[in-house]
């Protein structure tokens, strides 16, 4: 009967220590899981940010880009048209005074 007993107590021994051993098992695997996930959500997290950072960054530089080549534009324009009033001034001027010289 004792042998029995003790029998009996070391099976229940050894359920009891493949339980634990599963349970924890179970545990690990839930957290190595959850960290895995966790890490890839701020992966992905992290990349998102610096695509739209770098996207950002990009539109700011083409705008200011072209808005400095539309103001270049017009200064070009303005001076153009300013140095094309003063010739035209001028050769009118020159011409004036040929045309009075000649008939005076």
């Amino acid at each position: 009967m004792q042998q029995q007993q003790q029998q009996l107590l070391l099976v229940v021994v050894v359920v009891v220590v493949v339980v634990v051993v599963v349970v924890v098992v179970v545990v690990v695997e839930v957290v190595v899981v959850v960290v895995v996930v966790v890490v890839v959500v701020v992966v992905v997290v992290v990349v998102v940010v610096v695509v739209v950072v770098v996207v950002v960054v990009v539109v700011v530089v083409v705008v200011v880009v072209i808005v400095v080549l539309e103001v270049l534009i017009v200064v070009v324009v303005v001076v153009v048209g300013i140095v094309v009033v003063v010739v035209i001034h001028l050769i009118d001027k020159c011409y004036c005074s040929i045309s009075t010289g000649i008939q005076g």
